[in-house]
């Protein structure tokens, strides 16, 4: 599910709550998020480019270039991708493995609690005009403030010298109260097409956030049209409606500062909308224009096929993106969440195909919708019956979702590219969300890989060898499955040692268990991070849309800490033992194709992957 929040949107929104009028668009560009083409940061940027280039303004003259060549210096190696921007990536390729879908939620800097403006520095709540002190004011040598800053610095150093040192405790020894978890609770209500609504009013910005998940998704296209339901799913945004043009809906949209976007994902629909109070009325008819009548236009259908062609052409370029593609095939084998595709298979796909999935998929007794934010909620629901009442529902249920049920073999798929680093990916299928071992095997995930530092492959394999900049594990439960493995990115050379302190790792847990105390601490962690995920209206709503989309009860979050809380070494032995197979893991590596030759028959039978060059 995406959510977009666009910081147009929000300073907008503090804007004309304080009475600033906003600057007149600037409509010579067109797309989805307009509202950020032409913003004062453009601007600002420019102005703080142009000193680095010898100008010190935009009209300042481009001096000449210098004819004399600088010496030839060696060039320093390329930096690895940092840390965070890897893990981020991980964490992409991550979620899609299984129907969850990967947030990122924005903060807006300068937005005070409230949307008013931000609080006034200290001069001038004491009444000082340009934020001059009454001191500097009445006069005062600049030396002379100096040095009494100086005697009262050297006078708390002396004092602090004296002061008796503090007792230190160990942080591994503290211990902390478990944090309250006690999100609001939308308001569901059911129209008489059967569109479940949850509404949760937010009066701090003058904002609203409207989400849909539509029962949809890309493992029900058919086989021979792979990346139907994604391109669907762009086209119905750009695309036009039965109303407006693909360019009327930008301009329309960009004139209020609002963000509207669709998607299609593996397993899910989804729509967003972002819009300011007060424009609300039309932010909604132009959200039900885009989910009921999208018209495919065919020249957007045709700018939207060749981008993805060119995504396909350049899906070879990353070496984590290869390992976790063919890592999914691997687990999921003829299961549709396994399939790829190609530029041939895409030129196949027509606009009457995009119509036909549009029409097979999109109905009100399939749909949810989700509001946030500053609303009347007598208005709103008159505007969403208005809008949303006559859309005729499907009166049949919604196609099943296929569930994979390859079982684990073991296996290992050598992909070669001409790199130093190896990139590696193992694991196999994994309990469901709906299992009563899920929150076992959570756990246990976090003690193996999922804590960072602290976890046993990281522990192991960064810290103690120093054999890769980047491991861990992950675990993703669905309803009626999951998906569990291990990745390391680590030199081609090291590859070979690297897996097998993997899986022995991973069998160390399915023999032994986890200890008390590795127990007690994933259990903390996962316990209190709870708390981020309901840090905002739109997040509360959105979980109470993904629990219903699922079939879970409506408490599931509350239900979650309990039974994470519950867990005990048992539980976690068990699951291991059920569920953990470190002899039947699929492995997939990415590397330098001498460096990787030999060895790795000890983890199954081997074959080679053949990258296909675009």
């Amino acid at each position: 599910m995406k959510h977009v929040l666009d910081r147009s949107t929000k300073r907008a929104a503090v804007e004309r709550s304080r009475g600033v009028a906003s600057p007149a668009p600037d409509r010579s560009l067109s797309g989805p998020a307009l509202a950020t083409h032409n913003s004062p940061r453009r601007a600002g940027l420019k102005q703080c480019v142009s000193p680095l280039r010898g100008r010190s303004g935009p009209d300042a003259a481009v001096p000449e270039r210098s004819t004399t060549r600088p010496p030839v210096t060696a060039q320093p190696p390329l930096r690895p991708r940092s840390g965070r921007a890897q893990r981020h990536n991980i964490e992409r390729h991550i979620s899609h493995l299984t129907g969850l879908s990967w947030q990122e939620t924005e903060t807006v800097a300068g937005v005070t609690p409230g949307g008013g403006p931000p609080p006034r520095s200290v001069s001038e709540r004491a009444g000082v005009p340009g934020g001059r002190t009454p001191a500097n004011r009445h006069g005062g040598s600049v030396s002379g403030r100096l040095a009494i800053a100086a005697i009262a610095i050297l006078t708390a150093i002396v004092l602090s010298a004296c002061a008796p040192v503090p007792s230190q405790t160990d942080p591994r020894a503290m211990r902390f109260p478990t944090l309250p978890l006690t999100p609001p609770q939308p308001k569901r209500v059911v129209l008489d097409n059967g569109l479940v609504l949850f509404l949760l009013r937010d009066p701090e910005v003058p904002l609203v956030s409207v989400q849909a998940l539509v029962r949809t998704g890309a493992v029900l296209e058919p086989a021979t049209k792979v990346d139907l339901a994604e391109i669907t799913g762009r086209v119905m945004r750009t695309g036009g409606t039965a109303r407006h043009t693909g360019p009327e809906l930008n301009d329309l949209l960009e004139s209020l500062g609002a963000v509207l976007e669709t998607g299609i994902g593996r397993q899910s629909g989804s729509a967003s909308l972002s819009v300011l109070a007060d424009d609300l009325p039309l932010g909604v008819e132009l959200l039900a224009e885009v989910l009921r009548t999208p018209v495919f236009d065919p020249a957007e259908v045709e700018r939207v096929k060749r981008r993805k062609i060119e995504e396909i052409r350049r899906s070879n370029d990353e070496p984590d993106a290869i390992a976790f593609r063919e890592f999914r095939t691997a687990v999921y084998g003829d299961d549709p969440r396994g399939r790829q595709s190609s530029p041939e298979m895409v030129a196949t796909i027509t606009r009457d195909d995009l119509v036909g999935f549009h029409a097979r998929s999109f109905f009100p007794d399939r749909t949810i919708i989700g509001v946030s934010g500053l609303f009347d909620e007598d208005r709103l629901l008159g505007l969403l019956r208005r809008h949303f009442g006559d859309w005729r529902p499907a009166g049949v249920a919604a196609p099943e979702f296929p569930v994979p049920a390859r079982p684990p073999q073991a296996a290992v798929l050598l992909a070669a590219k001409d790199l130093p680093q190896a990139t590696l990916v193992m694991g196999h299928l994994a309990p469901p969300k709906n299992s009563p071992d899920f929150f076992a095997f959570s756990v246990l995930d976090h003690v193996l890989g999922g804590s960072g530092f602290s976890s046993r492959l990281t522990s192991e394999i960064r810290s103690n060898r120093g054999l890769a900049y980047s491991v861990g594990s992950f675990y993703r439960g669905d309803i009626g499955y999951g998906v569990f493995g291990a990745y390391c990115m680590t030199k081609s050379a090291s590859a070979l040692e690297a897996a097998r302190l993997m899986r022995g790792i991973v069998g160390s847990i399915r023999a032994g268990g986890v200890s008390a105390e590795e127990l007690r601490r994933a259990k903390d962690a996962i316990v209190n991070n709870l708390i981020f995920s309901v840090d905002g209206t739109r997040e509360v709503v959105a979980q109470r849309m993904a629990f219903a989309y699922d079939g879970l009860p409506e408490d599931f979050l509350e239900r979650y800490r309990d039974r994470i809380e519950a867990v005990s070494l048992e539980d976690v032995r068990t699951a291991a033992a059920r569920f953990l197979l470190p002899e039947a893991m699929s492995m997939i590596v990415v590397g330098d194709e001498a460096a990787l030759a030999g060895g790795f028959g000890e983890f199954g039978p081997v074959s080679t992957i053949t990258l296909r060059r675009y």
